[in-house]
Formats: C-alpha cells, structure tokens, sequence
C-alpha cells in the first residue's frame, strides 16, 4: 500500500510514500476572533532582475544551493530550453543556463513558405531530486516529441550540467509530461512517469542503490489514461494518486499492497468532470482532510464563445449559422484566422470578412474601426461561407458566419473593444467559460462533496493552475487561481481569501494580483524568496495565446517561424507579500530512514481552536515537483509544541516560536 500519510496521530508502518510527513502542532494561545486585514502584494519582477518574456510551461522551487533561500527553475516550453534562477539573498535573482550536450537549437532550413526554423527542446515537467549521492538537488526534465528526457546534475553554485541517464528514465520518447518521485520500502526511490500518449507511454520505475527495475506492467501504471501527476493524498481509506489526461476529469488511483494501481475515483465520489488542468491540495476547512479544488479550462480547440473583460473570442464553423450580438463603445480591432482540412495550421485571412449591407471586404489583419463606422449599417445577404459583422438599428453589433453552401471551414475570431463588452444574445453556440468552471471537493470521511457554489470559489476564467497558501498567517489556506486564455490572450487571474468560516472572498483587485494581460496564465508557485515570514508569489505566463500557435504551419510541435516573435511570450512575474498578517515560521524536515527530504511526512496543528494540515510532498502542481519548507501561519500565536510523524514511523518532538525557521533531522 502507498502510505501518503493518514491524518490519524497513530504510529504507522512504514510502506511506500508518496509525499506527505505528519507533523503535529500544538500552540499555546486562546482562540480569538482575528482582524481581517487587507492583502498587499507588490510586484518586484523589474528590481528581482527577472524581468522576462518566455515561453513557459512549469516552476520547480527549491533551495537548490544551500543558501537558505529558495531558488527557481523554469522549463521553457518551446525556444529557451531552461532557465535556473538562483536567488541572491538579497530580494534579487540571478540567471545561470545550464550546461546541456549538443546542440540546443538546431538551425534547419525549410523550402516551404516559412523559410527558416527554429528546433525546440520542449521542456514539459521538472522534478526537484537527488539523483547522485552528494546533497544538492538535482532536476529531472521531462520533454516531449522524439527527444530524451534529460537529468541536470547540480554543480553547486547555481551551476547545473546535463548527465547520461539511464535508458528506463531517458527512453520515454513519446510526449512526456511528467516525473513524480517518491519513496520506496526499504529505502530506494520510485519514480511516476506520465506521458501525453497514454499506454506504454506510461512508466513506473523503481530504483534500490544504482539498479533501475521497470514495473509497469506488473503494477498495472502502464494502463493508467493519464498525463499529468497532479497530487497525491492519504486518508484512513487509502493512499491515492490523482492524474487526469488531455484535460480530461480528475482521476484517483490507489497502490495497493500488492504492488497494484486501482482507479478508485468512484469509492471516492469523484464525478466525471472533464476539463480539469490541474489541482490543489489543502485543508481549507481545517477539518484534519485534504480537500480537492479542481482547476477546469479548455485545453485546445473549442467551440463557443469566450467573453474576457473587453475582448470576445469565439470559434465558429463557416457551414453552421452561428452568430453573436454584442453592444460596446469607442472602437473594436479584429483578428480572424481560418482552418480547413487541407492545412495543418490556422492562417490569417482577413478577406473573409463582410462589413455591413454592402459587405466591404477588409484587407488586412488586425483591422480596426469604430462601432459607428458607416460601413457597419445594414443586414447582409448571407449566401456565402463568410464571417460578416454589421450594426443594427439599435446600435448593436451582429457577428455571424454560415450559408447554405458546403465547406469544413473553421472560423478563430477575435473582437478586441475599446470599452467593456455585453453579450446580449447567441445563436448556434453558447457563451462557452461557465462550463469550465471550477470546482471545490470538500472531503467528509474519505468521500469529496463539491461545495463550490457555498464555498464562493467558482471562477470561470479558463483555469491553469492553483494553489492553497496561508498567504496572510492566520491559520487558515487561501487560494490563487493561475487563469490563462485562448486565442484572446490572457484573463484575469483570482485571489481567495480564506474567512475562516468555510467561504471565502475574492480580494483580487485589493491584492493587485489579477496578473498580466500579455502572455497566457500557465502556473505559479508560493514560496519565501526574502525570508521574511510570508509567503510570496512567482507566476509564469508563457503558454501563448493561440494566435502563435496558428503560425505553425508545417509543424507545430517542432518548428517555428521566430525566435523573436514575442506574441508567442508571456512575463515572468514575482510578487512580493507585504500583507500586515499574523506571525509564523517555517520547518525543512531532513530524513533518514524516511529520506533524505522526508517525503510522507505530514503536518497536523493545533492552536486557536483550529487543526491544520502541512504535508512535505513532492507534488506542487501539475506536471512538476518543488521541495519547500513547510509554512505554518500562526495567527497571534508566539510558540508552539510540535509533533513530527515521520514517514518511517517515528515520532518526535519539539517546540516552535514564531519567526523561526527550523531544520529538524529525523533520529
């Protein structure tokens, strides 16, 4: 049986650990009412020295030198291979590349219409390891296409140089996504491979000393439709691990013990919702369980209509009616771009587009003009496969594509207002964001009720990423939700605060961390970087709105037009947590019979009335692995009695003051 950890304070046996210690806190205060206090965020990118457009795909975070600081690694999903952020100690980072065998970008020249290409790496997920016998952290890369997954071994220093691996890790050259580690009986290490093409692309590998053994087949990891390791849990009934694919529904698996991955998605009330990117894991309610918020978005092409603030985007298909009438002010910019079955890509075509009854052809793309332009009076005849746009005598705007003639084109439009946009009425489609909307699992004895709708945490803004932080100290895990877009660009991120009560609060615009217009939301990480008791925020937002991926024509998973093209790009941001919050402090627990990083070792603590849950997990997210220290908000609270369980089984204590940092070793 995996143990992940139970929430039990029993002794327990030790198995295989997928990420958790028990720790249990005990506080010496009375239970008061706390002020709430507003956030405040800052964004300190520019003078952190990581001002930065790229294109991303995941953070790992880790004190990688052994400064005491955490540091970051990013892959970069399709130019830049990999970026290592070593943190100075002194609110500012430095960018070291690493040091990898052969060619990075390979130069081709192509005869078609795109000329020259780039050759990508395509980095997917990281994972922060120990993969040699010294003590720093290594980090596995997972990459995708043909291409072998690569290791960095740690030089010190920030200093990080690619290494042979063997073939069972190197070998999977079918997409991967991911790599989870964990900790085997005895000792050794285990390691989770997903891979996007499901089947034998999909890996569970053992490995006791230097000897690598694939079990695959006979755990039954193999037949696991997934792509993504998004989490890992542990209860009384079961220790669990939780994958999706392509975007697909939430799936839970438990090893049993006899070596064997179960679904058991259905013993544990998880519905079929589909869309999920990924998850997080948290006991938001306090209640001694882990708690599920599903981060739902479409994860390519899909039909609708998408509305963000003052843009529209909306995938139609020309043989179908399909239309949309909005009212907005000032002026609107249009983009449109057509896929049909003879080509791989979607191109620019701005001759597609009708203006008004007279149906004026546009000439170039992006086009813009004002809603009270003349050209716009008027309703078109519509008898050919075209995308025509007109206002009517109310002074709202008509877009609708569809004849009677035959055609398998498919329509991407989008519609950039100068104003705040309103949809009054669509036909042949619905306004497509409410059905990704989020979703929170709340866990009553081993079976997850969705409570979104009373817990006030159903944002509908195409989810990437999320993650449940105490980002205020006062004991109880808030939320942030990494929004990303479609062809539109990039949407409004969403900060929750935790009111302690079962609800919670969107406090998005007081925080100031609704995030950056360009780029596309694609995951954030929270973590101390200065050390000083809160805990801060790093984001990515270089997935690329879709507009780059219609420029890949010949082959858009290995080529591209540019290096520079920075549409394709989105900013690293880093937000530095000023907010007036309660004290704290903060654990690195180091293993022996558990581990070196004490993987399943979990946190329970008490104080104020409240029981909290910490796990030391090697799961932040999906697709990528982070060792952080364990952040404990203690409210007013000035001490606290400690309670470690380990993952071997072991039981020690300690005591805790606030503004402390600890390393605790295992005996």
């Amino acid at each position: 049986m995996i143990f992940l950890a139970t929430h039990s304070t029993r002794h327990i046996a030790p198995s295989i650990v997928f990420g958790g210690a028990l720790l249990v806190v005990l506080c010496g205060c009375q239970e008061q009412v706390e002020p709430v206090v507003p956030f405040v965020f800052r964004d300190v990118t520019q003078e952190a020295g990581i001002q930065k457009d790229a294109s991303t795909y995941s953070i790992a975070a880790a004190d990688f030198d052994k400064d005491g600081f955490p540091d970051l690694a990013v892959s970069n999903h399709h130019l830049l291979p990999f970026s290592f952020l070593k943190n100075q100690t002194d609110g500012t980072f430095e960018e070291i590349q690493p040091i990898f065998r052969g060619p990075v970008h390979q130069r081709q020249v192509s005869s078609g219409s795109n000329g020259e290409k780039e050759q990508l790496l395509d980095i997917h997920g990281m994972a922060a390891w120990y993969f040699d016998d010294d003590d720093y952290l290594d980090l596995f890369l997972s990459t995708g296409g043909a291409r072998a997954n690569r290791v960095l071994r740690n030089m010190g220093g920030g200093r990080f140089e690619q290494v042979d691996i063997d073939p069972l890790l190197a070998g999977f050259k079918e997409r991967a996504r991911s790599i989870v580690p964990m900790i085997v009986e005895g000792g050794g290490d285990a390691f989770c491979f997903l891979n996007h093409t499901p089947g034998p692309g999909s890996r569970f590998v053992t490995r006791q000393g230097d000897q690598l053994e694939d079990k695959t087949v006979e755990s039954g990891f193999g037949r696991l439709k997934g792509t993504q390791l998004m989490g890992f849990h542990g209860d009384e009934s079961g220790r669990h691990l939780y994958l999706n694919y392509s975007g697909g529904p939430l799936i839970a698996c438990e090893l049993t013990s006899a070596g064997k991955f179960v679904d058991v998605s259905k013993e544990l009330g998880l519905k079929r919702v589909g869309a999920v990117n990924s998850i997080a894991l948290g006991d938001y309610d306090n209640d001694g369980d882990q708690d599920i918020y599903l981060c739902r978005g479409p994860n390519g092409a899909v039909a609708g209509c998408f509305v963000f603030g003052k843009s529209i985007a909306a995938n139609l298909t020309l043989k179908d009616k399909q239309g949309l009438r909005f009212r907005t002010q000032g002026q609107i910019e249009i983009k449109v771009f057509v896929q049909t079955r003879e080509t791989k890509g979607k191109n620019p075509v701005p001759e597609i587009v009708r203006l008004g009854r007279g149906k004026e052809m546009i000439s170039v793309l992006p086009y813009r003009l004002d809603v009270n332009d003349q050209r716009l009076e008027g309703e078109p005849d519509i008898l050919q496969p075209m995308l025509f746009l007109h206002r009517n005598t109310s002074g709202d705007l008509i877009l609708q594509c569809g004849s009677e003639q035959p055609t398998t084109a498919q329509v991407y439009v989008i519609v950039h207002c100068s104003s705040p946009v309103e949809i009054r009425e669509t036909w042949g489609f619905k306004i497509g964001a409410k059905k990704f909307a989020n979703r929170l699992l709340e866990n009553r004895e081993g079976k997850f009720v969705e409570i979104t709708e009373q817990a006030g945490v159903g944002d509908a803004g195409l989810g990437q990423d999320s993650l449940f932080a105490d980002f205020d100290n006062d004991g109880d895990l808030d939320l942030y939700v990494i929004n990303g877009g479609l062809f539109q660009g990039n949407s409004p991120n969403v900060f929750y605060r935790n009111n302690g009560n079962g609800t919670f609060a969107d406090v998005t615009q007081q925080a100031g961390l609704s995030g950056p217009e360009k780029g596309r939301g694609d995951a954030a990480v929270a973590f101390d970087f200065d050390r000083d008791g809160d805990l801060d925020i790093f984001s990515i937002n270089g997935h690329g709105p879709w507009k780059n991926i219609f420029d890949w024509i010949d082959d858009p998973w290995e080529t591209r037009d540019s290096v520079n093209d920075s549409e394709s790009f989105g900013p690293y941001c880093l937000w530095a947590n000023e907010t007036a919050g309660g004290k704290s402090f903060s654990i690195d627990l180091i293993g022996s019979a558990s581990g070196p990083l004490a993987l399943g070792t979990r946190v329970v603590a008490t104080f104020g009335g409240k029981t909290l849950i910490r796990e030391r997990n090697a799961s932040n997210g999906a697709s990528t692995t982070s060792i952080l220290p364990l952040h404990f908000g203690l409210g007013d609270s000035q001490t606290a009695e400690l309670a470690i369980y380990w993952a071997s089984g072991k039981l020690t204590k300690h005591s805790a003051k606030a503004g402390e940092h600890l390393e605790i070793s295992e005996p």
